[in-house]
């Protein structure tokens, strides 16, 4: 039978396992962090947005991705500035895409081979530290929990199994990338230089907003047969944004558990009983604004046009099967005890291109005046590179200053994993240069300039990142890999 790819990956003089090699630290970490302690906890400002994300058929909800995010938050606080608006935007990007890749995996684990062992996974729970007294597994602190944060087995057991297995291809990706004897050499010798340097955005995402299209200009391109094909080229090739899942219209009122006992639950369901004995429908908006605990209480506990999946099962269960009007019995979610009042529902359907053509259209026109300004920097650089400043004040494009970062590191702060910057940026032979053209990395677009590099050495013996940064990029390249086999839809409001 011929071997999949990870099975090809395993280096043929090992004869181990690939499970032994799970580092049991980081796994046991991840899990800890994002599962025993991150539930029930509240909510966050995006509450009411829709999903954060769907891979394939399977979904992402907002709640889960803030909680990501709060444990990055958590986990970098001791080396990282606070309040940082450039961090925080690229803590909720890299807790987006590990979730996403947690789901690409599970969309491929029967292909790939990357099934967790039954055996793996009671191990696994077994020694999580919050489930155990004395070091020993106690099952009634694992059924405690179970019990307060509203989890089945089951959807514990699939969460858990995410993390495993993002933990046997990050291990399987570096046993097959160490280093040799030759490069931890070369790489204890590399001075450790300290760079500076300025960027500026011109993604798509930063110019669209500064370009004004008008409808005389949507109707005249229309016109156009090449453009009208394009548009229609470009909605088939993005259908998928313009179908609507199953969605309710509601409002809720949230009373929060201080805390994950079963005490915490029974306090916060007698504190909702007691204030709605009288609600209905129409005092629901009065009554939220005095009790709910949820970010939407000044709304009047409006959440707006709501996704199945966005929530909680018991909330999907609850919402789409109460009448339209009507206000929900408390039921319980995992922050705490809630109640739904349903004011309008929207069956799943597809806007056709006749339906969204406008909105397609102007898409495309932005998409094009983008790309146009581009191309007019791009020749600005070449042609009048001193005149750039000039240019970039008028279109409201700022440079911004990246934290300083070493010769050896793994990424830009604020840039993540942009290869193509840093190789750009090394050419530049003197302070204040500007690089001579557009760099392209992940996705996005920037203008590069050089501040200053501090060309002191200083030897670094830690070749051992070496393994880390060499097994990242491959194994980021095969995730690019597998997203464009797989259907992946982020919410804008995200980007």
């Amino acid at each position: 039978m011929k071997p999949n790819f990870f099975q090809r990956l395993r280096r043929p003089e090992s004869n181990k396992s690939i499970f032994t090699f799970i580092l049991t630290a980081l796994i046991f970490g991840m899990i800890i962090t994002s599962f025993i302690f991150m539930s029930p906890g509240g909510g966050g400002t995006l509450s009411g947005s829709a999903t954060a994300a769907t891979v394939g058929g399977r979904v992402i909800p907002i709640l889960q991705l803030q909680q990501r995010v709060r444990i990055l938050e958590e986990q970098s606080r001791s080396f990282l500035p606070n309040g940082s608006e450039q961090f925080q935007k690229f803590f909720q990007s890299q807790a987006l895409n590990e979730l996403i890749n947690a789901e690409i995996l599970t969309e491929v684990q029967s292909a790939e081979g990357l099934y967790v062992s039954d055996a793996l996974l009671a191990q696994t729970i077994m020694d999580i530290p919050a489930f155990q007294e004395k070091e020993r597994f106690q099952r009634d602190l694992y059924e405690n929990y179970l019990a307060n944060s509203g989890l089945s087995a089951g959807a514990l057991e699939d969460r858990i199994k995410k993390d495993l297995r993002l933990g046997i291809i990050r291990d399987l990706f570096s046993q097959s990338f160490m280093a040799t004897s030759a490069e931890k050499k070369i790489y204890s010798e590399l001075a450790d230089f300290t760079i500076k340097m300025d960027y500026a955005d011109v993604s798509e995402a930063t110019l669209t907003p500064q370009i004004n299209i008008t409808e005389q200009d949507l109707n005249t391109s229309l016109q156009d047969k090449d453009f009208l094909k394009r548009a229609k080229a470009l909605y088939d090739s993005e259908s998928f944004k313009y179908q609507v899942n199953d969605q309710v219209k509601a409002k809720w009122i949230l009373v929060l558990a201080n805390g994950s006992s079963a005490d915490a639950y029974d306090t916060a369901k007698t504190k909702i009983e007691e204030a709605t004995k009288d609600l209905n429908a129409k005092n629901f908006s009065e009554v939220a604004q005095k009790i709910s605990e949820d970010p939407t209480a000044p709304q009047g506990g409006d959440l707006g046009y709501v996704e199945r999946g966005t929530f909680d099962p018991e909330w999907d269960k609850v919402a789409f099967s109460l009448e339209v009007g009507k206000v929900s019995d408390v039921f319980k979610v995992e922050q705490g005890w809630a109640r739904l009042l349903v004011e309008d529902k929207k069956i799943a359907s597809a806007k056709t291109f006749e339906n969204v053509k406008m909105q397609v259209a102007k898409n495309l026109l932005l998409q094009d005046k983008a790309k146009q300004i581009l191309s007019e920097l791009n020749q600005t650089l070449l042609d009048k590179p001193k005149e750039l400043d000039i240019i970039l004040a008028a279109k409201g494009i700022k440079w911004v200053t990246a934290p300083d970062f070493k010769l050896s590191a793994e990424s830009i702060p604020g840039l993540g994993q942009a290869d193509q910057v840093f190789e750009r940026l090394l050419t530049l032979k003197s302070d204040g240069e500007v690089y001579a053209g557009v760099v392209s990395s992940e996705g996005k677009s920037y203008l590069i300039k050089r501040r200053n590099f501090d060309l002191k050495a200083e030897p670094n013996p830690q070749y051992e990142s070496l393994v880390g940064s060499r097994q990242n990029y491959a194994l980021g390249a095969w995730f690019e890999a597998q997203k464009e086999k797989i259907k992946i839809k982020v919410n804008p409001v995200l980007n």
